[in-house]
């Protein structure tokens, strides 16, 4: 009997010790993804700690438990689990710091919660940018995220673009840190400015449609907020270098003091980058800079305060391939089996996908001292194609808690950019060989320019008996510009339960165009032709190297916005309500035409134009898993800047607002293990500006320029993103997006000149055309893994999936017997990314990681752009279904990488 009791109780006890369940997970901050130290895990009577890198863990008996995480200054995450297996190890809480500068943030750049902000969105963490982004540009990363399509086009270092829903980045608001990015005149991002951004990123959100973004700006397609890293608690310095393909090579150096003594830090980071290029002689030569004083401090009358001080920028310089190309110039087989246009008389055909025409040798020599010798240099490759620029940005915010139901936060930003692009001249022109995407043969220019030929001479005694003329040169684009602006935002909690968020948004701009002679090639001046030159010099003058020709005009746009939100949030339902309002002024001086005192110089008059933005959202939360929410929009915005003047400084008769209307709902749920979000949209677009003004030449040779008034697109579509952890260490995650964009006008367009004249009519019909320039369906697939076996290693294997492209195309041009008519449907494609490392921890905190990622692992080649060729500006000779030209896929690449943290 005492042998059957004691059996008992030992079995019991077996049971007892299987019963036990090991918890293990992390605790980070919601945006910088910081690992935090001493948050108290808790759960019934049981308690645990995390430790310097944010683990935790605890032994529980099986069963049901509700996790709660909590840290003085953070708002506390719950996490519901079912402890029925011996292990647990994916438990993750995410704190939202509760300090003013952090509300702050959260407050300028309107970034969504999970199950309270009622619009559809993603997040890419700085962990996945350091992990994946590796030579690739920022947008790349994004194609993961559903309804976004992003490609590197001609494949030059930052010329990558990026569309949401099938809106292109001009109707992209981007933003970092709050602070508006968007060229002021015509609504583009140029990513190479922003080079080096990847590296002190804490968080990247793209909110899809118009957004919960408050102030007054061109999110039509979505919202892209780019987060910087604030101070990490504990000081770190961190460094890596980079190797890959094409001689790619990064270096970088990132330093956070943490929280020094009398409540202030600093945040530093550089980072170099070279590389010859993927496609021939697509160099680059990039660096950045980041830098961030942040400084708290307390009153016992006026709350608390922080001024942040930040600085960046990204000089650099890369070779570019600036235009799309017949198919068959990198595969003539591929051309005709898709049955494009092929060959041109005299062009270059079957060069490969790293052809690149804009480029070519050449050998300088200069005359020896005595002059009885020329003296031959190195020969060199010379870029027709470069683009240079430095955009450095700077702020000053303060952040001003003065109470716990009060935070005003105000932004003073200041941007300064300077640079342009390099390219030849059509009149003063570089020959190809062959003629139709041929590389450029400087070497003949040279010396038509120095010694001439046969039957040309560089001597023009016209100008100059003894100085050599360049019959052919590289010019540069200028576009600086000077931009200055004020966000400030007031957000009060009225009660519990209703809160209101407003402020202002105020901003100046002036832009400075021209065109100056860069490269002469050998020659001592240049002559451009009669319509290039610069009436401001004399009708004899001789161009050198720096002279203004072509043109000369400044852009000027004043904005001043004003916006105001109302929230409701008590238990599960977030109610919102945002207005806001907007008034930009417009001016265009032209430094080569007259002003009515006969000076160079004349000004437009300035174009006032109003725009108003309504939103309002509704989010439910039905359990603690499910929620629903929707949303509707109205955007009036005014025709950006480039749509209102034309090159002749005269306003463009009849400019009228966009309008946009947009409905979107959807669902989320989320347990531990799988995560769901589904949302549908639709969006109407009235009076949709084209990209480029329309001209049209009447019989005396006059050009004038119109908008296409009334054209208006439909976009509509689903999309869903999914998250579901499979067991310990493994992720899968999916996107998939179905769209149906068309243009859904046709109309008479009425072409007036400057006396308001009727002098022609276009009609074209678009109705029920698909839209162009992106796919309009697309699935996304990554998984992850981090075996539980061998603590600090990850792998993940990444596949994305396009179709249903059509080739981008000018609606207007679908006149006579192509109205109606499809662009071309560019073939489906799909490409395979893997990623790894390994993460060591040495002595003394020290942390060394190894990485890796290869892209288009199987090499596959593909259209990723796609443009039916414009003739001229005339909208009538710009279509022909088979006049394709476009961008191919990047083969393989790789990107290695060491990175030591301390």
């Amino acid at each position: 009997m005492r042998k059957g009791f004691l059996l008992f109780f030992v079995l019991l006890a077996m049971g007892s010790l299987r019963a036990q369940v090991t918890v293990k997970g992390r605790a980070v901050d919601a945006i910088s993804g910081e690992f935090l130290e001493n948050v108290l895990i808790s759960t019934r009577n049981q308690l645990a700690q995390t430790a310097k890198d944010g683990t935790f863990s605890l032994v529980l008996p099986m069963g049901e438990y509700l996790l709660v995480a909590k840290l003085d200054g953070y708002d506390s995450d719950s996490v519901f689990i079912q402890a029925d297996r011996n292990l647990i190890t994916d438990i993750n809480f995410k704190l939202e710091n509760l300090s003013a500068s952090m509300q702050a943030v959260q407050i300028t750049t309107s970034i969504a919660k999970n199950r309270k902000t009622p619009v559809a969105y993603s997040n890419v963490t700085g962990k996945d940018i350091s992990e994946r982004l590796g030579s690739q540009d920022l947008p790349l990363l994004l194609n993961q995220m559903p309804g976004v399509y992003a490609t590197s086009q001609g494949g030059g270092a930052g010329d990558a673009r990026i569309s949401i829903r099938g809106f292109s980045q001009r109707n992209i608001a981007v933003m970092v840190d709050g602070i508006p990015v968007n060229d002021m005149e015509n609504g583009q991002v140029y990513w190479s400015n922003w080079f080096g951004l990847g590296s002190v990123t804490a968080l990247t959100q793209v909110q899809r449609g118009l957004g919960s973004s408050r102030i007054a700006n061109p999110a039509v397609g979505g919202t892209m907020n780019i987060i910087t890293k604030g101070l990490s608690q504990q000081a770190k310095l961190e460094a890596n270098v980079e190797f890959g393909d094409s001689k790619y090579e990064q270096f970088g150096v990132n330093y956070s003091s943490g929280r020094l003594k009398g409540d202030w830090g600093v945040m530093m980071s550089l980072t170099k980058r070279q590389s010859a290029g993927y496609v021939d002689y697509l160099f680059d030569d990039m660096y950045s800079y980041f830098g961030k004083v942040e400084k708290q401090w307390k009153t016992k009358s006026h709350g608390s305060h922080t001024i942040s001080i930040a600085v960046m920028g990204a000089p650099q310089s890369h070779g570019q391939r600036s235009y799309r190309a017949r198919l068959s110039m990198y595969d003539k087989a591929l051309a005709e089996k898709l049955g494009v246009d092929t060959v041109l008389p005299r062009m270059a055909y079957n060069q490969g996908r790293k052809y690149n025409q804009h480029w070519g040798n050449l050998q300088q020599a200069k005359v020896s001292d005595d002059k009885t010798d020329t003296i031959w240099g190195r020969s060199q490759v010379v870029n027709e194609r470069v683009n240079m620029f430095h955009k450095p940005q700077m702020y000053i915010k303060h952040d001003w808690a003065l109470s716990k139901k009060t935070l005003i936060t105000s932004t003073v930003y200041a941007s300064y950019g300077r640079g342009g692009g390099v390219s030849s001249n059509s009149s003063l022109k570089i020959p190809q060989i062959p003629q139709n995407y041929g590389q450029f043969d400087f070497q003949s220019t040279y010396f038509l320019n120095t010694s001439g030929s046969d039957f040309i001479t560089p001597i023009d005694p016209k100008y100059s008996l003894t100085e050599n003329k360049s019959t052919g040169i590289l010019q540069r684009a200028v576009n600086n510009h000077n931009w200055y602006g004020l966000l400030s935002t007031m957000q009060h909690k009225i009660n519990n339960y209703w809160s209101f968020t407003g402020g202002i948004d105020l901003r100046t701009y002036h832009g400075r165009h021209y065109r100056e002679g860069y490269d002469l090639l050998g020659g001592d001046y240049f002559i451009p032709s009669q319509a290039e030159k610069n009436p401001n010099y004399d009708a004899k003058h001789m161009y050198r190297a720096g002279d203004v020709f072509g043109y000369n005009n400044d852009g000027l746009v004043r904005w001043a916005g004003a916006f105001g939100e109302m929230e409701y949030s008590k238990n599960r339902t977030t109610w919102f309500l945002n207005a806001s309002a907007s008034n930009t002024w417009l001016k265009r001086i032209d430094y080569f035409k007259l002003d009515k005192d006969k000076n160079y110089g004349q000004p437009t008059a300035w174009v006032q134009r109003k725009g108003v933005t309504l939103k309002t959202g509704l989010n439910h939360n039905i359990s603690r898993k499910f929620n629903l929410f929707g949303n509707v929009g109205y955007l009036n915005r005014p025709m950006r800047f480039s749509n209102v003047f034309d090159n002749r400084n005269v306003q463009v008769k009849d400019i009228r607002n966009e309008k946009v209307y947009a409905l979107e709902g959807g669902s989320g749920y989320k347990s531990k293990r799988l995560a769901l979000n589904f949302n549908a949209y639709y969006t109407l677009w009235k009076n949709k500006p084209v990209d480029f003004l329309s001209t049209f030449k009447d019989l005396d040779g006059n050009n004038y320029s119109f908008n296409i008034n009334g054209l208006g697109a439909r976009h509509m579509g689903a999309e869903l993103q999914a998250s579901f952890k499979a067991g310990d260490g493994i992720t899968l995650e999916g996107s998939w997006s179905l769209g149906d964009w068309i243009w859904n006008s046709g109309s008479e367009v009425i072409v007036r000149n400057d006396l308001g004249d009727s002098i022609a009519k276009v009609d074209f019909d678009a109705t029920g055309v698909h839209v162009g320039d992106a796919a309009q369906r697309q699935q996304a697939y990554l998984l992850r893994w981090e075996p539980t076996y061998l603590k600090g290693a990850y792998f993940t294997l990444q596949y994305i999936h396009f179709s249903k492209h059509y080739a981008d195309f000018d609606p207007t041009s679908l006149t006579g017997k192509y109205k109606g008519h499809e662009s071309f449907l560019l073939p489906t494609y799909w490409y395979v990314n893997v990623t790894g490392g390994y993460k060591l921890d040495l002595k003394n905190g020290v942390k060394l990681q190894f990485y890796g990622m290869v892209n288009n692992i199987t090499n596959n080649l593909y259209i990723t752009d796609g443009q039916h060729r414009n003739v001229d500006d005339n909208p009538v000779n710009t279509f022909n279904p088979k006049n394709l030209e476009v961008y191919v896929s990047s083969g393989l690449r790789f990107t290695t990488g060491i990175r030591i943290t301390y």
